[in-house]
């Protein structure tokens, strides 16, 4: 497995792990409480996920099954970057979601393993695309945009835009007003 599939590889199992840990850690309440009004739940962060990342799924595995063989060093086209940048956990701009990944005011209550099984998918794929070339394969998946990115890109922006998210999570749970267990 090359360097740069297996560090994928191993992000996507810390993700899993950390989002499991969460399911079986929180109650309804916790899940559902906000921190304010205008902002999301923890149940609203994994439903958003949910619907950046379920629709990839298909797309992402069909783009590995023609993609060009021959393992090749991962490099970020300039369209990647820029989406990179944007969701990298790091980053401290706040960016609002697109119509079609806005969750519902109160998901459902199994969003959080929902979501898991779809990261359980993600993972194989990256496995998968072990002997692909890595830029030559094209997307337009996770971030439905009219350029195209490469496999990569994608991989990054899928583990990158989670990470961030989980940030939220955690701020959300040190809050002074957060729900006790």
């Amino acid at each position: 497995m090359t360097d740069w599939v297996s560090e994928r590889a191993r992000e996507m199992r810390q993700i899993i792990e950390e989002i499991d840990a969460l399911r079986r850690q929180l109650t309804p309440e916790q899940l559902h409480w906000k921190p304010a009004g205008d902002q999301w739940s923890i149940a609203q962060i994994f439903e958003h996920l949910l619907l950046t990342d379920r629709p990839s799924v298909e797309p992402l595995a069909a783009v590995i099954a023609t993609a060009p063989r021959g393992a090749t060093a991962w490099k970020p086209t300039i369209m990647g970057r820029l989406i990179l940048m944007a969701v990298e956990p790091a980053t401290r701009r706040k960016t609002k979601a697109k119509k079609g990944f806005l969750p519902a005011q109160r998901p459902s209550g199994d969003v959080v393993a929902e979501y898991v099984g779809v990261r359980k998918q993600l993972l194989e794929l990256v496995l998968e695309s072990e002997r692909i070339n890595l830029n030559a394969a094209r997307t337009r998946f996770p971030i439905r945009t009219p350029f195209r990115y490469n496999l990569g890109d994608a991989f990054m922006i899928l583990v990158r835009h989670t990470q961030r998210h989980l940030q939220q999570i955690s701020r959300i749970r040190s809050h002074a007003e957060f729900p006790k267990a």
